[in-house]
C-alpha cells in the first residue's frame, strides 16, 4: 500500500524546518547578535562591559559560558563562570522579539561563593579568576530580583586556608527591601542534602543574619576545618549567626547547637584520629559550651571538660585526660629498647587556658603513673603558651628519686611529620639506664627533628662510675644524634682514665652498637687484684680495651687486658656475647703472649 502524497510533503516540510530550525540557531550563535543583546541587557549591572566566551543556544533559553562575574554581596562574593538564561514567549511577543527583554529568568550555574573570616584575603590559589585572561567584573546590583543558584559551592577563608562549608547548593538569591535574602538546600560531607540555609544580608548597620540547619546524616566523605578531619559519624544541629561587615569569631553572636554521634576526628599531623566521638556544643553568643564530650583514642577513654569563648571578653578552659596509658603506644612500634626500658599505666592530661583579655592560649600538659628503667617517674608536666600552629613551651620538668630532667622549647605541627627543637638538661642515676653500672650521668644539650628524623647535640658526662667492680671513674664525651644514629667522642684537650667513642645505630628503633673503650692505671690493677694465688697483687702495670658491636638483645664484645708483673706478664683475650633469647653471657679466654719466668705459653 502506497502512502498517501499529502503524508510524504508533511514529512518533507518538518524536515525542512527541522533543518531550518538548527540552521537558524548555528546562525545565531555564530553571529554574536545574542551575545550583543545579554551583554546591552547585564552591562549596565557592572562596572563596565564584560565578554561572553560562547553562547549555546537551548529551547527558549540561552547557556552563557566564562563569562567571568563577580557579585559582591556585602559579606559574600559570588563569582560566576556559566549562567543561563531562560525566556518568557509571553516577553518575547511583548517586546516584539527583543531578546534582553525577553528575558525570565537566570541561573547561575556551579557558583563559587566565597566568604572570609577575621578579615583574611582570598589567596590566589583560591581564586577561579585567577589564571583567566578576562578581568572578572563586580555587580552593583542583582541583574534581576530573583537569581537561582544551582549546584553552588561556599568555601571560606580563614587566613589558614579555603575549606568547603558546603557543597551541591540549590536555592535563590531575592532582593528585598531589608537586602538580599536567600534560601538554599545542599549537602555538608554527605551523599544527600543535610543541610539548608537562608537569611538575610543587610544592606546597612544591620548585622547580618544566617541561619543553618543541619539533618541527621551520617558522612561519608571528610570535612576539613582548619585542622581538624571529621571522617565519620553523624552530624546534627541548628543555629543563627549575627555579625557585621566580617565573619569574625571574636565578633558574631551564635545561637544554637551542634552534634556529632559515633564520629572520628583528628588534627592534621597530630597523631591518631579519636574515634567513638560524641559531642555535643551549645552556642551562645561567642562561647561554645561543652555539654558532653566522649572518645576512644585506640582502646582508651578520652575526657573532656570545660568550655571555650572565642571572643577575649571571659576566661575559657578546656581540658582533655586520658587514664590507663599504655606508654608502649607514644612509641614507634620498632622501638622495642625503649618500650622495654618506659613502663606504667598511667595518666595524660592537657589543659588548655585563655585568661580574659589575652590574646594567647596558655597550655599545660602532665604525666602520671610512669616509670624509666625501675624508676618511678614522680613528676612530668610541661607549661607554654599556643600560638597558631606552635607551642612554646618555656617549662619542661621530667623528675623521680635518682631522675631529674629540665628543659624549654618549641613543638610545630604546621608541617607532616611536626618539628620540635628542645634545649635539656638532666640528671639520673647510672643504672636507670644500664643495670650494673653505678655512679651518676648528666646531660646537657639541645634536641631537635621531625617525626622520627632526630638530631641531638651536647655533653654526656659520668661521675664515680663503677661496672661490677671496675672503677671506670669520670668521663666527658662529646654526643652528636643525626638521624637515628647516636654518636660519641672524647671532648678534645680533656684526659679521662675512662675513654669511650663509637656509635649507636637505629637508636629509636632496634639499636645496634659499635663503641670502643679502653681504661688503664690503678682501676684495673685494683680489679685484678683478686685474681686467685695472690697473682693480681704482684702486678705493676694494667690496661683494658674493649669493643662492642651488634644488636642491644644480642651484642659481641672483644676484650684485651694487657698487665706486667715482676714475674709475669702478657695478656688475654676475652670473647662475650649474648644471644637473641638465651638467659645469661656466654664468654671464652685466650692467652696473648703471656710469659711466666721468661717461659711462655
Amino acid at each position: 500500500m502506497k502512502p498517501r502524497r499529502w503524508v510524504a510533503v508533511l514529512a518533507v516540510v518538518l524536515c525542512i524546518i527541522i533543518i531550518a530550525f538548527f540552521g537558524a540557531i548555528e546562525v545565531l550563535e555564530r553571529s554574536g547578535r545574542i551575545e550583543n543583546a545579554l551583554e546591552a541587557h547585564l552591562s549596565p549591572l557592572v562596572e563596565g562591559s564584560f565578554e561572553v566566551e560562547k553562547v549555546k543556544v537551548g529551547f527558549f533559553s540561552f547557556l552563557l559560558s566564562n563569562v567571568h562575574i563577580s557579585i559582591p554581596l556585602r559579606a559574600f562574593t559570588v563569582k560566576v563562570r556559566d549562567i543561563k538564561v531562560g525566556l518568557s514567549f509571553r516577553r518575547l511577543l511583548q517586546t516584539r522579539g527583543d531578546i534582553s527583554g525577553g528575558i525570565s529568568t537566570i541561573i547561575l550555574l556551579n557558583p563559587k561563593i566565597d566568604m572570609t573570616m577575621n578579615g583574611a584575603s582570598t589567596p590566589a590559589a583560591a581564586d577561579d579568576f585567577s589564571t583567566s585572561s578576562h578581568t572578572p567584573k563586580k555587580m552593583t546590583r542583582l541583574p534581576m530580583q530573583d537569581l537561582l543558584i544551582r549546584d553552588g559551592v561556599v568555601r571560606v577563608n580563614t587566613g589558614r586556608g579555603v575549606y568547603t562549608a558546603a557543597e551541591r547548593l540549590n536555592g535563590r538569591l531575592r532582593e528585598s527591601v531589608d537586602g538580599v535574602a536567600f534560601t538554599m538546600a545542599g549537602a555538608l560531607g554527605a551523599h544527600k542534602r543535610n543541610l539548608s540555609l537562608s537569611g538575610v544580608l543587610s544592606n546597612d548597620d544591620s548585622r547580618h543574619r544566617i541561619s543553618l540547619r543541619l539533618k541527621r546524616a551520617r558522612i561519608s566523605k571528610p570535612i576539613k576545618w582548619d585542622r581538624f578531619v571529621v571522617s565519620g559519624g553523624v552530624l546534627d544541629g541548628a543555629c543563627e549567626i549575627l555579625f557585621r561587615e566580617r565573619l569574625a569569631v571574636d565578633d558574631c553572636d551564635a545561637t544554637g547547637w551542634i552534634t556529632i554521634g559515633d564520629g572520628e576526628v583528628g588534627i592534621e599531623n597530630v597523631g591518631p584520629a579519636l574515634d567513638k566521638f560524641d559531642l555535643a556544643v551549645t552556642l551562645t553568643e561567642t562561647r561554645a559550651l561543652i555539654d558532653s564530650i566522649t572518645a576512644r583514642l585506640g582502646d582508651l577513654p578520652l575526657r573532656v571538660e570545660g568550655g571555650w569563648d572565642f571572643s577575649h571578653r571571659r576566661k575559657s578552659r578546656l581540658k582533655f585526660s586520658c587514664q590507663n596509658v599504655d606508654p608502649a603506644m607514644l612509641l614507634p612500634p620498632t622501638a622495642r629498647f625503649f618500650k622495654e626500658k618506659l613502663l606504667g599505666n598511667g595518666g595524660v592530661s592537657v589543659e588548655l587556658v585563655k585568661d580574659r583579655g589575652a590574646g594567647t592560649i596558655g597550655i599545660r600538659m602532665a604525666a602520671t603513673g610512669f616509670s624509666l628503667g625501675g624508676e618511678a617517674i614522680t613528676r612530668a608536666e610541661a607549661k607554654g603558651i599556643m600560638k597558631a600552629d606552635t607551642a612554646l613551651f618555656d617549662t619542661v620538668t621530667i623528675g623521680g628519686d635518682r631522675l631529674r630532667l629540665s628543659g624549654k622549647g618549641q613543638v610545630s605541627w604546621k608541617n607532616a611529620p611536626p618539628s620540635y627543637h628542645i634545649w635539656a638538661k638532666g640528671y639520673s642515676k647510672a643504672s636507670v639506664f644500664i643495670p650494673g653500672l653505678d655512679g651518676d650521668l648528666g646531660w646537657a644539650g639541645s634536641l631537635g627533628g621531625e617525626g622520627r628524623s632526630i638530631r641531638f647535640d651536647g655533653v654526656l658526662s659520668g661521675d664515680t662510675l663503677r661496672y661490677h667492680g671496675l672503677d671506670l671513674g669520670g668521663t666527658r664525651l662529646a654526643v652528636r644524634c643525626d638521624g637515628g644514629s647516636l654518636h660519641a667522642r672524647p671532648i678534645p684537650g680533656e684526659e679521662h682514665r675512662f675513654e669511650l667513642s663509637g656509635k649507636v645505630y637505629d637508636l629509636f628503633g632496634a639499636p645496634r652498637l659499635s663503641l670502643s673503650g679502653s681504661l688503664e692505671g690503678q682501676p684495673v690493677l685494683d680489679f685484678l687484684s683478686d685474681m686467685p694465688w695472690g697473682l693480681g697483687e704482684r702486678l705493676h702495670t694494667a690496661s683494658l680495651a674493649v669493643d662492642v658491636k651488634g644488636p642491644v638483645s644480642s651484642f659481641g664484645a672483644t676484650g684485651r687486658i694487657r698487665f706486667q708483673g715482676a714475674e709475669y706478664g702478657g695478656g688475654l683475650n676475652v670473647r662475650l656475647g649474648r644471644r637473641m633469647g638465651k638467659e645469661g653471657i656466654h664468654w671464652a679466654l685466650a692467652d696473648s703472649g703471656l710469659a711466666f719466668r721468661g717461659v711462655s705459653f
